[in-house]
């Protein structure tokens, strides 16, 4: 589906539980970080691939998003890599819609993408992730979660996305 058709208030961030989803790809193209952002949020996740596959990005797609409440994710737009072609998996298993973007039009994901450069301020371009382990790369993102945002008021990803999960926004 196109992104054009995705519910209102989803650009306006008037609701919660919509994100956007990216794969940022290491030196040698030997593993990718497949990233997915809340919007209302900006609660960014990430996840290591270990191999560039359609496989492999949907097993971490499915790993990020099964461990939410459901439906904590209502709908995710992916950039248009073929690493993406399971993403009817989502919507068959935990009920998470996919919609695509034109091509060439990265900056209708532009939280992802601008979240993107935040990620590449711990792991460079031409950074190999192969040595990379899940648990750096958590701790690179709790760091970009606990920034303040001025357009957040000062808060933090994280504060805002534990206010809506606790009012039961994103459950």
């Amino acid at each position: 589906m196109s992104i054009h058709n995705r519910p209102l208030g989803v650009e306006s961030r008037a609701t919660s539980r919509h994100g956007e989803s990216d794969s940022i790809v290491g030196s040698g193209h030997f593993a990718r970080i497949h990233t997915s952002v809340e919007l209302q949020s900006r609660f960014l996740r990430a996840a290591k691939n270990p191999a560039i596959t359609t496989e492999a990005t949907w097993l971490a797609q499915y790993r990020m998003f099964s461990l939410l409440t459901a439906p904590a994710t209502a709908s995710i737009p992916p950039d248009n890599g073929s690493e993406f072609a399971f993403h009817h998996k989502l919507a068959e298993l935990i009920g998470v819609p996919t919609y695509f973007c034109g091509p060439q039009f990265s900056f209708q994901r532009r939280t992802n993408e601008h979240l993107g450069v935040c990620v590449r301020c711990y792991l460079p371009k031409r950074t190999s992730f192969h040595d990379s382990t899940q648990e750096e790369l958590d701790e690179y993102m709790r760091k970009i979660n606990n920034q303040p945002w001025k357009v957040l008021g000062l808060l933090t990803p994280a504060e805002v996305f534990e206010t809506l999960s606790s009012k039961g926004a994103m459950t």
